[in-house]
């Protein structure tokens, strides 16, 4: 099935050498719009959908079209086919949207999206892209059931600030959500104690046993108990 999300039109070109008489043309199974072609033997014929005009306004749903045209002789022809308009956009979030800062050396994003329903009809969710480079370039997320997943690793981990991650859904119609980017800073190195000292003397030099001014005792190398 077609998916559409703006104004189209159906057209075609009819002929017939011993000319024609009518054409007919159903929108889901409704009355015909009847064209007189009597006298002619061929026609073009156009039908706009998504006017303004309340007639053939566009609205979200499946729509079925069938035009059938008639000879002098009253042979039939006739054709069916069905359109599935669909103007409303996917939503889609992250378990990456509050996080500020990345401590592994990897990170799994995981994106929930879903296609929006309107009055119970959407054309389903295409796919989700992501992108590393603020939207110059895009890739497809891998899905491992209803979650779509990034497994961010290599020089995006590499420690620092002002990481960017931009993701988005797509469906079937071509409707997309707005680019969804995120900045997030990466710290995989912990703090390090320096000139660590029990009054002027380093930890690490401190004996297992000695007793500092009667009140704290090292109890074993490179740690201490107040007693």
């Amino acid at each position: 099935t077609p998916y559409k999300t703006d104004i189209y039109t159906i057209s075609a070109d009819i002929s017939d050498t011993n000319g024609l008489k009518s054409l007919e043309f159903y929108v889901n199974d409704g009355l015909p719009i009847v064209t007189d072609l009597t006298g002619k033997t061929s026609y073009s014929w156009s039908y706009s959908v998504g006017s303004e005009d309340a007639e053939n306004s566009l609205k979200d749903g499946e729509y079925k079209y069938t035009i059938k045209v008639v000879d002098i002789a009253d042979r039939v022809t006739e054709e069916s086919f069905e359109i599935f308009v669909d103007r409303v956009a996917p939503t889609a979030s992250s378990n990456l949207d509050d996080v500020k800062w990345i401590t592994g050396n990897s990170y799994e994003v995981k994106i929930t999206a879903d296609d929006v329903a309107v009055e119970d009809v959407k054309s389903g969710l295409n796919r989700v892209e992501y992108s590393l480079d603020n939207g110059s370039t895009w890739a497809v997320a891998g899905k491992v059931g209803t979650t779509y997943r990034v497994e961010l690793s290599g020089a995006v981990m590499e420690d620092g600030e002002n990481k960017s991650f931009t993701y988005r859904a797509i469906d079937e119609a071509g409707n997309k959500t707005e680019d969804i980017t995120l900045g997030f800073g990466v710290d995989r190195i912990a703090p390090v104690f320096e000139n660590y000292k029990l009054d002027d003397t380093l930890v690490s030099d401190i004996k297992e046993g000695t007793q500092q001014d009667g009140s704290i005792v090292v109890t074993k190398t490179n740690a201490f108990t107040i007693s």
